[in-house]
């Protein structure tokens, strides 16, 4: 029962900092798309 309530709380915590990225990912999207000029380029492939 142990390994049962550790797993679902180790998927509960994957969930929730998943959740998290996506939202700081989006913030950070809509700041730097509020720049002077829009969002810069990257050189990183999309």
């Amino acid at each position: 029962m142990g390994g049962h309530v550790m797993s679902f709380a180790s998927g509960l915590i994957a969930k929730a900092s998943s959740n998290r990225n996506v939202r700081v990912r989006a913030l950070a999207e809509s700041l730097l798309a509020d720049l002077p000029g829009g969002a810069p380029a990257t050189h990183f492939k999309t």
